[in-house]
């Protein structure tokens, strides 16, 4: 006889809501950070370059000054490693040719920026995921007993085993990854702003525009990344346990995708569930 635990993915989001919420803030919380420091360093680029709101054409193709030059080494020890890198000699590069300009500057700080922390941030994000595989790997085992109908007691995972499932899921790259799109998005306030002869200040004022992106960001990606932690640590308790296939269950409302649909019911093997919905 087959004993197949039910995958129900509506009741694993409601299970984790409460635990997304420690993810989300940290996600935000440097997105933020760095959408605020990329602001402020472009203000300060533009305000040591004269400009004024009237006089783009002629500030952009400025050399760039000292300060920003200082500015944006400072901004590179905030970096990876390997990003610090590429900057720093990109940067000195471009100023021992001379073409170090203010627009150039402003690139490279827009850039950079989003990602400066990163590492930090990974590190935060690393305890509420710790939390939910914990909390994940002991339902998949509460699954099995239920599918089971025999219960037995269940020991709580301990911190080597959920680093270890953790360390392939929630890396550097993910957080890096994760931060770098604001830099688009910085980059076309930035530009709207030049184009629309704005004086720095008011550029300045467009964070807020950038930080409601990243509450909407934060929200999803933290259920996104949830949820999918979540899921492949009941697969690896199901694979811990012997068990070689699940049921798919979907909850079906307006928010059911078709994909969903047409998976509800159907069994899959453990090995399989990385290419199902």
């Amino acid at each position: 006889m087959r004993i197949i635990p039910r995958n129900d993915q509506e009741a694993n989001v409601l299970v984790y809501k409460s635990m997304e919420e420690p993810l989300r803030d940290t996600l935000r919380k440097f997105a933020n950070r760095n959408v605020k420091q990329m602001f402020g360093m472009v203000t300060d680029i533009l305000k040591d370059a004269g400009y004024d709101g009237t006089n783009k054409a002629q500030v952009m193709v400025k050399q760039a000054n000292p300060k920003t030059v200082m500015d944006l080494e400072r901004l590179a020890s905030t970096l990876p490693e390997r990003d610090a890198k590429k900057m720093t000699s990109k940067l000195y590069g471009q100023i021992g040719s001379g073409s170090f300009t203010v627009r150039k500057a402003l690139d490279s700080v827009i850039k950079n920026g989003s990602i400066a922390d990163s590492d930090k941030m990974f590190l935060q994000a690393q305890k509420p995921l710790k939390d939910v595989t914990q909390e994940a790997f002991l339902r998949g085992e509460f699954m099995v007993q239920k599918a089971v109908g025999v219960g037995w007691q269940m020991e709580t995972p301990g911190y080597k085993q959920v680093d270890t499932f953790l360390a392939k899921r929630w890396t550097e790259h993910d957080a890096v990854k994760y931060l770098r799109p604001m830099s688009e998005v910085v980059k076309d306030q930035v530009e709207t702003g030049l184009f629309l002869g704005e004086h720095p200040n008011v550029i300045a004022k467009r964070i807020q525009k950038v930080e409601e992106i990243n509450d909407v960001r934060a929200k999803r990606n933290a259920r996104t990344i949830t949820t999918a932690v979540a899921n492949e640590a009941h697969m690896e308790q199901y694979k811990k346990d012997g068990i070689e296939w699940y049921r798919f269950v979907a909850t079906f409302d307006e928010r059911t995708c078709p994909v969903c649909g047409d998976l509800d019911g159907q069994e899959f093997k453990i090995t399989e569930q990385s290419s199902n919905h």
